[in-house]
């Protein structure tokens, strides 16, 4: 049963990703086009507005879709009375943030946004009218249609973005695309269901007795995520703030159109594990390691090549974002390893472990930016004190998921060092070629050296997996260790 599902999993993972490459470069397209009409004093505006948007969405969130997929058996009360409760909460919620948008702005010393948040706070309501038919569709792994209603959603808001950039030059843009993305949802969702939604509060208390945990668990989790930008929004200027959003939205675009698809449906598969810790945690560890082989390479690239890969999607206006790129590509990594652990924690029932967790991180990170900011840091060292302190709690967490099973954590660490060092030695050579080529066009040069170390990584993680076929970890590792070093001198000499 568990290699069945593995591999319906691993069918609906890759499935997923690979159709969202699409919705990737139509993201991708549209940040092209922004980034060279909109400024980043705009850009600024588009973080505030969207921190406070969507925490007050999370503010909101009842984890009804957590719920649903986790749970065993789940009859048509238990979908009714999940969608009632989570839209009854979004209405409220929006009625809620219009009244609080002009104490927001003011906070923020952003007076003129105080319009375009409570707009915006439509895309609140339209979120939650989705059809419960997509709940169904996720809890069975039937993510075909899920894509395609996603990528639908992902051209109306990509256009609208564009189209209202050129036209308004303002935050507004993004406020058109979030509603126009959402409601092209919502209709389309009501129109592939053959069901209609029906209100009732049934089986509430039951939900509640779940979701009383991944409330609090939400709000600290956001705010953890998300209070870096909010501390630089209140203590940096406005310039700095734009480049620190776009340079932070950058490095999370792999994490969001790619890798975040891909784990989507593991909590649906670890459900049917939940009572087998040991084939729970086999799934948690095969799922690091398909992660990890797809982050690894992702975020050592980008480190290495973020000047060019800014001067590439954003222009040159952007200079200062390319500084903040290298260092944030890690809060992507470690953000993808934490995803796949919470899922684990949650199927292994420890709901309320991650709740305390969640806070004690956001607590531990608000004290590391505010003494850092109390001495005076500058953004650079800021961001390195932000992605340390995530790679400390991710590491904690990771040890409480595999407690008494240090052997198979073992196994996915010697992974993630393999992965690691052929993804920097991919990058030595990508980096050495194309400073010997001296390539002038960003463009072509990215193009070329994204070749070089795709040639590379490729062939070296096929041997590192022909070379674990033996069962020996330190073997494998040992070799890629010794190879790469071998041709790296030779290369250098």
């Amino acid at each position: 049963m568990t290699a069945s599902l593995t591999k319906k999993t691993l069918v609906s993972s890759a499935f997923s990703s690979a159709a969202q490459v699409i919705s990737k470069l139509l993201g991708l397209l549209s940040t092209l086009v922004v980034a060279r009409v909109l400024t980043p004093d705009v850009f600024a505006l588009a973080a505030i507005l969207s921190i406070t948007l969507y925490f007050v969405d999370v503010l909101g969130d009842v984890a009804s879709e957590t719920y649903i997929l986790q749970k065993k058996r789940v009859s048509f009360l238990d979908i009714q009375s999940a969608w009632t409760l989570n839209l009854a909460i979004k209405i409220c919620c929006c009625l809620l943030l219009v009244c609080l948008a002009p104490f927001a702005a003011r906070f923020f010393e952003q007076p003129s946004l105080t319009t375009p948040l409570q707009v915006a706070t439509l895309v609140l309501p339209l979120k939650a009218l989705c059809s419960v038919y997509f709940l169904k569709l996720k809890r069975h792994l039937k993510y075909g249609l899920l894509t395609l209603a996603t990528f639908a959603e992902r051209v109306v808001a990509t256009v609208l973005l564009v189209s209202s950039a050129l036209l308004f030059e303002s935050v507004w843009a993004f406020v058109v695309a979030d509603i126009g993305g959402a409601f092209t949802l919502m209709v389309i969702s009501h129109a592939l269901s053959q069901q209609r939604p029906v209100l009732t509060l049934a089986n509430v208390a039951e939900q509640w007795a779940f979701s009383k945990w991944l409330i609090g668990k939400q709000i600290a989790g956001y705010l953890r995520s998300q209070l870096d930008t909010l501390l630089v929004a209140k203590f940096f200027s406005p310039t700095i703030t734009g480049h620190y959003y776009m340079a932070r939205d950058v490095a999370m675009l792999p994490g969001r159109f790619l890798l975040g698809p891909a784990i989507e449906p593991l909590i649906a598969s670890f459900r049917n594990e939940k009572l087998k810790r040991q084939a729970l945690l086999e799934n948690v560890a095969l799922s690091y390691c398909v992660a990890l082989l797809i982050a690894s390479p992702i975020a050592i690239f980008v480190a290495y090549f973020a000047d060019v890969v800014v001067l590439t999607l954003l222009g040159p206006q952007w200079d200062m974002a390319a500084e903040y790129l290298p260092s944030l590509i890690f809060l992507f990594f470690y953000w993808v390893i934490l995803q796949v652990t919470e899922q684990g924690l949650i199927a292994r029932g420890k709901v309320s472990f991650l709740f305390y967790f969640d806070v004690f991180s956001l607590l531990f990170i608000a004290s590391a930016l505010l003494t850092s900011l109390a001495a005076h840091t500058d953004i650079l060292l800021l961001i390195e004190v932000r992605i340390a302190a995530g790679f400390f709690l991710t590491g904690s967490a990771m040890g409480v998921l595999f407690s008494n099973q240090w052997k198979m954590l073992y196994g996915v660490m010697i992974n993630l060092m393999a992965f690691f060092a052929i993804s920097l030695f991919s990058a030595e050579v990508a980096f050495k070629l194309g400073g010997m080529l001296g390539i002038a066009s960003a463009p072509l040069k990215l193009l070329v050296v994204g070749l070089v170390f795709g040639a590379t990584y490729l062939p070296c993680i096929l041997l590192y997996v022909i070379k674990l076929s033996h069962k020996d970890y330190r073997g494998p590792l040992i070799f890629i260790f010794q190879e790469a070093w071998t041709t790296l001198s030779a290369f250098r000499r």
